[in-house]
């Protein structure tokens, strides 16, 4: 679109303060951009405080780039003092400019650990009021990045919880409100579960002990035979679960659910199913013909939780292991299953 409207020229300064004293952290290159691709401005930033475009201070990337929702939640966050360029200023940024309108920009470079140290010193001893245990010098060893914990406190994790939906499709909807609204406390403090999915993926404990100086816990669940038993409980009052076992984040078992609250629930979560599709403890070598024991123990619908009478879909959260390998079931039809395994 160039030589359409106005020929100007956008000139960008970053400037640096380096203690009391400010200076340009380098020049800018323009570059002729290729035919409707306008021109690509690129500039070298170093812990950038302030941005000038024109000669014009501006307090955030908003003032040249379309990103609303991103800037209504960083308002609204503990963050709100604190430049942009400050946490997403990187070795190389690029501003591209379009002349006539304001150009959707995305930032797909993750925060380094060295930006948050901008500000929040590695010395300090913080950890959260309560029972907590959070060590951050050993996560700090083990190359952990500040953002792998703290990825909502500015923005809320908007884009990851795909929340651009129903109200809120639109710019001119992103108010103080709706900042308000999708960005509470629960998705930009870091949550019991991204500690427990990050522990399990990298085979680290996650007993209680591990995070909490005092576990309340429950009777049930210090029985010796609770692992085993603990379904049927779920069973019979699957709410009560909920309590403590339920994730904020969007379940990944939503389309085919199997006609049971409690099977449903443990296959959209993470903490249950990544147990669910292991092979569990009590299955012993000679489990095959020893499992219309279990059966008639448990009953029918307490496997199903974990295995499938066919072949199992992408997205069922469910174990490979399925009965009608052997078998010869007709769906729909678990009480004559829960006989003729019981015969």
């Amino acid at each position: 679109m160039l030589g359409r409207g106005k020929n100007w020229v956008l000139a960008a300064t970053i400037i640096v303060m380096l203690g009391a004293a400010f200076f340009i952290a380098s020049a800018y290159s323009i570059d002729q951009g290729a035919p409707g691709q306008g021109m690509l401005y690129k500039a070298n930033v170093a812990s950038a405080t302030e941005l000038k475009v024109d000669g014009e201070e501006k307090d955030n990337c908003q003032g040249c780039h379309v990103m609303k929702p991103e800037v209504m939640t960083w308002k609204m966050s503990s963050h709100s003092e604190v430049a942009c360029t400050a946490c997403h200023g990187s070795d190389t940024m690029k501003f591209e400019d379009r002349q006539e309108y304001t150009e959707q920009v995305k930032i797909n470079q993750p925060i380094p650990n060295s930006s948050c140290k901008n500000c929040h010193s590695s010395n300090r001893v913080y950890s959260p009021s309560g029972d907590l245990i959070i060590p951050h010098d050993l996560h700090e060893e083990q190359g952990v990045q500040c953002v792998q914990c703290h990825n909502g406190i500015a923005h809320a994790r908007i884009a990851d919880r795909e929340v651009f939906e129903d109200e809120l499709t639109t710019y001119d909807n992103w108010d103080e409100q709706a900042a308000q609204k999708v960005g509470t406390l629960y998705y930009r403090d870091p949550s019991m579960w991204t500690c427990i999915s990050c522990h399990k993926s990298l085979k680290i404990t996650t007993a209680c002990a591990a995070c909490h100086d005092e576990i309340p816990g429950l009777p049930s669940h210090e029985q010796d035979r609770w692992k085993r038993a603990h379904g049927l409980s779920a069973r019979m009052d699957i709410d009560s679960c909920t309590k403590c076992h339920v994730t904020p984040d969007k379940p990944k078992f939503t389309q085919h659910s199997t006609g049971d609250a409690a099977t449903d629930f443990a296959r959209a979560q993470n903490f249950c199913y990544s147990c669910h599709t292991q092979r569990p403890q009590f299955h012993e070598d000679d489990v095959l013909p020893d499992h219309q024991r279990f059966v008639s123990e448990r009953g029918i619908k307490n496997c199903l939780t974990c295995h499938n009478l066919n072949e199992v879909r992408q997205d069922e959260n469910a174990t490979s292991t399925t009965c009608n390998t052997c078998h010869w079931f007709e769906p729909g039809a678990l009480d004559k299953i829960q006989e003729e395994l019981m015969q």
